[in-house]
């Protein structure tokens, strides 16, 4: 038997005592790599630079009721303007939207180039305006991407957040209107918005956003019976209209939460994950002043939306 290469018992204790000490190395190495971050601490700060361009690709994946019920995508297009005098500022535009059906089938649409650009601004002094929709088939897109950034404002309190676990919720309810000029004719929900540091390393800081129903009714609902599902405060409405003279009427309650990764070096948000849950009330078939209509129906929406900076 050809044993040149076999080893001894001596020679395998020496391995595993080899082993065992690169093994300890490595974790001292993160454990210094994590405590020092965490001992510098953190302070959220958006660092633009003049002329800068990045692309994020947002989707997003949506269930009804348990069933897939399709899924979009579409990317935004940044360009970053630092004026000799004012606040730093993203100019935004769109493009590449691609809706996916539950079969799978693919239905590209040249619907985002029209959005016309917008400007939104993460700088301390800045603003994370909702632009106005008049896209109705991008209202989603552009929603979706203005919340991702709102959830890393510093108007909401990001830049409180200083050591690992720290946590602030914003003073002020959040207030939101996705009306898109076309179908949906009435939109609005309302949340309370609570910031956590959840992760820290000397590259990047991850941030949970949880937009929870708040405690208090925040929102001015067409009809007193949307007000609440049974011993629970409705914080989300919509009114849409069906065909003809009918609208369908949708009420009850929607939380989400958002983990977001940022660069420390400059503020920059990497990627984001959304996770949505919409627990609604449908009463089909309604007349104008929304008296006389057919019936009710249980509606959960679950959607996952994630935005992806791009090479």
């Amino acid at each position: 038997m050809y044993k040149q290469n076999a080893m001894g018992p001596w020679d395998v204790r020496m391995l595993i005592a080899v082993s065992l000490w690169a093994s300890s190395l490595v974790l001292m190495t993160l454990s210094v790599e994590v405590s020092g971050a965490q001992a510098e601490g953190y302070q959220f700060q958006r660092r633009y630079v003049d002329g800068d361009s990045y692309r994020y690709r947002v989707t997003s994946r949506v269930e009804r009721n348990g069933m897939p019920a399709g899924k979009e995508t579409a990317v935004s297009l940044h360009s970053v303007v630092v004026p000799r005098d004012g606040t730093p500022f993203e100019r935004i535009s769109w493009g590449q939207l691609e809706s996916q059906d539950p079969s799978g089938r693919k239905i590209p649409s040249g619907e985002a180039e029209k959005v016309p650009p917008y400007e939104i601004s993460l700088d301390e002094e800045g603003r994370v305006s909702l632009p106005e929709l008049t896209i109705p088939p991008m209202v989603g897109m552009v929603t979706d991407l203005n919340t991702f950034m709102v959830a890393v404002s510093p108007r909401v309190g990001v830049q409180t957040l200083r050591r690992l676990g720290d946590s602030h919720t914003h003073s002020e309810l959040l207030r939101g209107d996705f009306a898109n000029g076309g179908t949906i004719i009435l939109g609005q929900d309302c949340t309370e918005l609570t910031l956590t540091l959840v992760g820290l390393t000397p590259e990047t800081a991850r941030i949970e956003s949880r937009f929870a129903v708040p405690a208090r009714e925040c929102i001015a609902f067409r009809q007193a019976w949307m007000a609440r599902r049974g011993q629970v405060s409705s914080n989300f409405q919509m009114i849409r209209k069906s065909s003809g003279t009918a609208f369908d009427v949708f009420w009850g309650t929607e939380a989400f939460t958002i983990v977001s990764e940022v660069r420390r070096r400059d503020g920059q948000l990497l990627r984001a994950r959304m996770d949505n849950v919409l627990d609604l009330t449908m009463r089909m078939g309604c007349d104008a002043v929304l008296d006389a209509c057919r019936g009710d129906y249980p509606v959960r929406t679950h959607r996952v939306v994630t935005l992806e900076l791009l090479p």
